[in-house]
């Protein structure tokens, strides 16, 4: 390793070593998404994030891909089926536009 990875390959993993050694720290963590932003480029990055999931169980991966793919905002039960048909007829912008 020493002799042969380039020097952000070499802060990367000492990078996570640091994280791991923190542990549950947030801070940590994040420190630790940073310094892959600056130091590997955007395909090392992907490939490294398969990696980590790919190591997940079922059920975990499943969290955390509906965390990147949150549930979209709820519908304000007022509005009613009528209330947006009559906003069509009449030419007028959609509720989703009106809060935009």
């Amino acid at each position: 390793m020493t002799k042969y990875a380039s020097k952000a390959h070499k802060a990367v993993a000492r990078a996570i070593g640091y994280a791991l050694t923190v542990g549950e720290s947030f801070d940590a963590w994040s420190d630790f998404s940073a310094i892959l932003s600056l130091r590997l480029t955007i395909r090392e990055r992907a490939m490294l994030a398969r990696a980590v999931l790919r190591s997940l169980p079922d059920d975990v991966l499943d969290l955390v891909l509906d965390s990147l793919n949150p549930a979209p905002e709820p519908v304000d039960p007022r509005i009613t089926e009528a209330a947006i048909e009559y906003r069509r007829q009449q030419g007028l912008a959609s509720f989703a536009e009106v809060r935009a």
